[in-house]
């Protein structure tokens, strides 16, 4: 919400967030979801700099992972309306910096569900809407992947 303390940028490869110093081994993945922005809109409004700030965190992923598929996801707030276009404007800008810079193994993961289902802390997702999401990312995987 307007905070630029610990964004996830610069937290990525810590082991414990809250701990100075604690960056740890990323094992290389062959798929990673990213799924960030939605505490980052103020009135429907994103930081000027959040797609490249984005885009910067994708292109540190890729050297993690550099075989790896990987599918930012933009998330879904039917309550709020234009905050879904607004997010995955911004999410599928990042992805074509990438894509400009030459990464092709990068796409954009749709397995939010159109409603929450239930909810966890924070108005985060709760278990069934998770269940949901699991099943469209399975989908995602066969269709990008053949799994």
């Amino acid at each position: 919400c307007g905070s630029t303390d610990e964004p996830m940028l610069f937290a990525y490869d810590k082991v414990v967030l809250d701990d100075v110093g604690t960056i740890g081994t990323i094992r290389p993945a062959d798929v990673v979801f990213i799924d960030l922005g939605a505490n980052d809109l103020i009135g429907l409004e994103l930081p000027i700099d959040f797609v490249f700030a984005y885009e910067f965190l994708l292109q540190k992923v890729r050297t993690f992972h550099p075989d790896a598929l990987i599918a930012p996801i933009y998330a879904r707030d039917d309550s709020f309306p234009g905050f879904e276009t607004v997010l995955r404007s911004a999410t599928e800008e990042a992805i074509a910096l990438r894509v400009n810079a030459g990464d092709t193994n990068i796409q954009l993961a749709d397995v939010e569900l159109p409603n929450l289902i239930d909810f966890g802390c924070d108005f985060h997702p709760g278990p069934l809407t998770h269940i949901g999401m699991s099943e469209k990312a399975l989908t995602f995987l066969n269709d990008q992947l053949g799994w």
